[in-house]
């Protein structure tokens, strides 16, 4: 993630021990891994329900595919048989 090396780790760690000293890290360190414990938690719980409302809008979209399809109809015709021209049609070549 960080691509730190042995070194740099024991530098960074030189620098902790120095600034808080012996005495506080174990505490510093307790607190660290219950504030990452808290955000995986919390991370799951986000994931958890984005999951959900995946599926439930990936159920949404899986309807049955007859259930909105309407027959498509000419607006323009006046006449619902197929093949027959239009009423308005015939009598503007008449």
């Amino acid at each position: 993630m960080f691509n730190i090396r042995g070194w740099e780790w024991l530098i960074i760690l030189a620098i902790i021990l120095i600034i808080w000293g012996p005495k506080r890290i174990p505490d510093i360190a307790r607190a660290l891994g219950k504030s990452v414990s808290e955000f995986r938690k919390g991370l799951k719980g986000v994931k958890e329900d984005l999951k959900q409302t995946s599926d439930e809008i990936n159920k949404a979209g899986e309807e049955p595919e007859n259930q909105h399809a309407a027959p498509l109809t000419d607006l323009n015709r006046t006449s619902s048989r197929a093949g027959e021209e239009p009423e308005n049609k015939q009598s503007a070549s008449s």
